[in-house]
């Protein structure tokens, strides 16, 4: 995804990655106070989540995960790419925090 900006826009990315983001206590606590429904599995033992770049297994599918994980599966994320030019040219900055996160 790139972030385009008008001329009278800051061509500043709206995303920090410096940030440390929402702190994981935050979601859970969000799951809890929902009380979201868990969805009938047949258990698998094993799931494969392949996605773009880091962070978009969460933002497709984090509800699915986190309950294929709770359930026992053994949940493995692969990335195809670092995310490193998310906002256009290459950063590294950002390529390292993507690793780290996935």
């Amino acid at each position: 995804m790139s972030v385009a900006a008008s001329p009278t826009q800051s061509t500043r990315p709206l995303i920090d990655p410096g940030s440390d983001g929402t702190p994981e206590q935050q979601w859970c606590s969000e799951f809890e106070r929902r009380n979201l429904p868990l969805l009938q599995l047949r258990h698998p033992k094993r799931v494969l989540m392949i996605s773009p770049h880091p962070d978009d297994e969460v933002l497709a599918a984090g509800g699915l995960l986190r309950q294929l994980a709770a359930s026992g599966a053994r949940v493995e994320l692969a990335a195809v790419t670092d995310g490193e030019a998310a906002f256009g040219a290459p950063d590294p900055r950002l390529a390292a925090r993507r690793i780290c996160e996935l």
